[in-house]
């Protein structure tokens, strides 16, 4: 394995509770003069704004490790109540450290980030950004809808609350049906009831249920079909 053979974005949809969610953004990229850099995004969403971090620097490969040496650090927040983003920029130095694992067809990327591991699969080179979190929005809001998370009757309600947790793409596939474009898309999450909305101590705290499901986008990445795999 080389560096190069590394390019490319991994994604997290980390969690999404009732209030808000956290999801993290890796773009490994080749510059123009063949170096290697990466673009670090954590984003916090909430009903009352956002804010994130987005760290930037150089890239090496040693021994199944990925090392994201930070340069740049922008702190960045926006309120519904804001004409504009406020932005701080500042020179850091901070080490990342990421384990490669292949599983199957898909690569994955583990560290451990502040106070818990978090775990990133390389997305399909032909989904961009904008497309991406489009795609996860109606995802995520699909399974809301399909177990009626946000109902008053929710049976863990109020002693427990739902989280969202670890939503990966596993695949995309563009398929072209009746000459229209279909995009098929596979991924996995947990659905977890939890006895604190944001902290959970003891494993043992966590009901939990891991699911992977399959959708249908049409071109304008609006769900036409949902089907359950596992």
């Amino acid at each position: 394995m080389i560096l190069k053979d590394l390019t490319g974005f991994y994604y997290v949809y980390d969690y999404r509770t009732k209030s808000h969610g956290q999801e993290y953004l890796l773009e490994i990229l080749e510059t123009a003069n063949d170096k290697i850099e990466f673009i670090f995004h954590n984003i916090v969403s909430g009903n009352l704004g956002s804010s994130g971090i987005i760290w930037k620097g150089s890239v090496t490969l040693r021994d199944h490790q990925l090392f994201l040496k930070a340069l740049e650090k922008k702190d960045w927040r926006f309120t519904a109540i804001q004409e504009g983003k406020e932005e701080n920029i500042q020179k850091v130095s901070h080490l990342f450290n990421f384990h490669i694992l292949k599983n199957d067809s898909n690569i994955f990327l583990i560290s451990d980030f502040y106070e818990k591991p978090i775990k990133l699969v390389k997305l399909n080179k032909t989904i961009n950004k904008t497309q991406l979190y489009s795609i996860v929005y109606w995802i995520v809001n699909e399974i809301i809808k399909l177990n009626e998370l946000n109902s008053d009757s929710l049976e863990y309600e109020p002693s427990r609350f739902w989280r969202i947790s670890n939503l990966f793409l596993i695949s995309y596939n563009e398929i072209k049906s009746n000459e229209q474009l279909v995009i098929e898309i596979i991924f996995e999450y947990d659905l977890e009831f939890v006895k604190e909305e944001k902290r959970v101590i003891e494993n043992d705290e966590i009901l939990a249920e891991h699911r992977v499901d399959k959708v249908f986008f049409n071109e304008k990445f609006k769900i036409i079909k949902h089907d359950s795999l596992k």
